[in-house]
């Protein structure tokens, strides 16, 4: 059972390299890994909201995904949406006790995303996926077709599918 802890002992136990403690997050699944922004789920500081009982980053991916395609490795993606890519939360729940990974439609069911993001954020295994088709790829949204043939060109451009 997670348990929530102060910040003097929050410290305390990140001192300790055995203990790693659950994230909350804001991410995108590209080329089969994790990239995004991460908090410990307790912390008290600038960056964390609680809002409705859901402790989450405090960051948007619009704004996000500026920071994240200005370092070297995810450079090649800048100058597309932020939408191209499955994208989604990592967020707790404080009335149910439990994480939540939200996410759009295409990653249900795929157990290699769930181990990885398990991983990636620390993640409890009774963390539950929840599907919110907001996070669903650009190519699943409803768009003009002006909109859908220049989504469809940055599609074939960088290898994805439609």
């Amino acid at each position: 059972m997670l348990k929530l802890i102060s910040k003097a002992d929050r410290n305390t136990v990140i001192e300790s390299s055995a203990y790693h403690e659950p994230k909350i997050a804001v991410w995108w699944y590209i080329d089969g890994e994790i990239v995004g922004d991460s908090e410990a789920y307790n912390y008290e500081g600038v960056g964390v909201t609680e809002y409705r009982g859901n402790v989450q980053l405090d960051i948007d991916h619009i704004n996000l995904w500026e920071i994240i395609t200005q370092k070297p490795q995810w450079s090649k993606y800048a100058g597309l949406p932020y939408e191209t890519f499955s994208r989604g939360r990592v967020i707790f729940n404080t009335r149910t006790r439990k994480f939540y990974v939200i996410h759009g439609s295409q990653l249900v069911d795929n157990a290699e995303f769930q181990a990885k993001i398990k991983q990636t954020y620390n993640l409890p295994v009774a963390t539950v996926f929840e599907v919110d088709v907001h996070y669903n790829l650009t190519a699943d949204l409803e768009y003009t077709d002006s909109d859908r043939d220049e989504a469809a060109d940055i599609m074939r451009r960088f290898g994805g599918q439609q």
